[in-house]
């Protein structure tokens, strides 16, 4: 059945009106700038650092509706009480409570703070007693535990936390800092980059049972670093950007044993794959890279990607990746073309196109600290008239996502086969998928499985149903739809 035009021409005034990005508030009014970060979304709330006229950096928590609002001034007036090492790490959930570092009192430092969504935030642990205080960065919840870096009198080392229990600190480097960061779980261990006096920054490993560190791979042999990056994890393999004075930066994984060299972009000692990694999606891992057929040619990174079930490498387009985020089936980049600056992109798997020019021109709207929460993406931008905001981005099209610890993606959908839901998880979580029929009858539910965190993917088993469409489920532990959408079986 046709629409009159009149609807049609709503029904695409409202797509076109959903599909830009909106200011969610002006925290810091006028041009300057509120610098919205560590975004993260805790008891149905999203909650991110930012400062305003009167305040310095503090915890603030948005509910979809009302304007963003100033959870607590941890430190009165201007100074900064969100410490967050100047990155997007400064936190994470853990028992659906907010963790982060925070002077929350001028004599102890920045701390490890905690924010369960109605008490004031309050100290979970003084790891460091004194002014200088631990200073805690680089938050990943794996499981029951944070595992993070913090100062202490063994220098910047890894320390871990349950929520209930001082603190334990792990010193990888006995003859200095070890500054540890990337936390990842493979095969109930914990996987991260860190430096020694030996080794330089090479990969390690964490084992809870035994609580022993010790070096899981040494890429760059001897002192000189290999500089490991992004790690992601991958059904069982984890998956990195590492520098080896042979090959220069380069794409790896990890499976328990070996370190493998996966590509070698710009062939020999020149770097092909840039220090960071951004997502996997659709069973492809995409990073910016380069070959020596376009270095010098403006912009010198582009968007390539690794596919995880052939194990090749392939350019996908000439934009200059910064960061991303899977959302809707799509996978949404900060990049720049050479001709607007660092906008809103999207890709769908087969085309990329521009979603956005949130800051005309060549200015850089810069879309930043990507985070889904209420089915909406959220993130940080800039333009000339507010300056660094909080925005939101919604498509038509999404994946229904009530909380889910982070993200997934269908493919292929439509599909003549089966079809696979890649699930992207920031903490390990316990959850049950189901489809049922236009009907709602049930016609496949697996059992309730403890998810790690990171990338894995699930086979949802619809090659023999008829054609028709029929509807996915993602349930936690207590029964709550944590995402769900459409399948299209042709």
């Amino acid at each position: 059945m046709k629409l009159p035009l009149l609807t049609c021409a709503i029904a695409l005034a409202l797509s076109a009106q959903a599909q830009t990005p909106q200011l969610v508030s002006d925290i810091f009014a006028g041009t300057s700038s509120s610098t919205p970060r560590n975004l993260a979304v805790a008891n149905g709330k999203l909650l991110f650092s930012a400062r305003d006229t009167t305040h310095g950096v503090e915890l603030r928590s948005y509910n979809g509706v009302n304007p963003p609002a100033l959870v607590l001034d941890i430190l009165p007036g201007y100074d900064q009480g969100f410490y967050d090492g100047g990155g997007s790490l400064g936190m994470a959930v853990l028992n659906n409570k907010y963790y982060f570092g925070a002077a929350i009192d001028i004599s102890l430092g920045a701390e490890l703070v905690v924010y369960d969504g109605i008490n004031p935030p309050s100290l979970a642990a003084d790891i460091y007693p004194g002014q200088m205080g631990s200073l805690p960065r680089g938050f990943t919840s794996i499981g029951t535990k944070l595992y993070f870096s913090a100062n202490s009198s063994q220098g910047r080392e890894l320390c871990i936390y349950d929520g209930v229990n001082a603190p334990v600190i792990v010193d990888v480097n006995p003859a200095g800092n070890s500054d540890p960061y990337g936390f990842t779980e493979l095969d109930d261990k914990i996987y991260f980059a860190a430096t020694t006096t030996a080794t330089g920054i090479e990969l390690f490993v964490y084992d809870p049972a035994t609580g022993m560190v010790s070096l899981a791979a040494e890429i760059n042999p001897g002192q000189g670093p290999s500089l490991i990056s992004n790690i992601m994890r991958h059904n069982n393999k984890l998956y990195f950007a590492a520098y080896e004075s042979t090959y220069g930066s380069e794409l790896y994984s990890f499976d328990g044993t070996t370190a493998t060299r996966h590509t070698d972009i710009t062939t020999g000692a020149g770097s092909g794959v840039q220090s960071y990694l951004i997502a996997i999606y659709n069973g492809a891992l995409y990073f910016g890279g380069t070959s020596t057929a376009i270095v010098g040619n403006p912009p010198t990174y582009q968007l390539y990607k690794y596919d995880l079930t052939t194990n090749t490498s392939s350019f996908v387009s000439a934009i200059q990746p910064y960061d991303g985020l899977v959302y809707n089936n799509k996978l949404y980049l900060s990049a720049q073309d050479g001709v607007t600056g660092y906008e809103l992109w999207e890709h769908d798997g087969t085309s990329t196109i521009l979603t956005a020019d949130i800051e005309p021109g060549a200015g850089h709207g810069y879309p930043r600290n990507f985070c889904v929460f209420n089915n909406k993406l959220y993130f940080s931008a800039n333009t000339t008239a507010t300056g660094w905001e909080l925005f939101s981005f919604t498509d038509p099209l999404s994946i229904t996502s009530a909380s889910l610890n982070g993200s997934i993606s269908l493919r292929p959908n439509p599909t003549s086969g089966n079809a696979t839901l890649s699930l992207s998880l920031k903490a390990s979580s316990e959850l049950s998928i189901s489809i049922t029929d236009a009907l709602g009858k049930l016609i496949w539910e697996n059992a309730a499985t403890n998810y790690p965190s990171g990338n894995t993917d699930v086979v949802l088993p619809v090659a023999e149903q008829s054609a028709g469409m029929y509807f996915y489920s993602v349930k936690d532990n207590s029964v709550k739809t944590m995402a769900s959408g459409k399948l299209q079986k042709q």
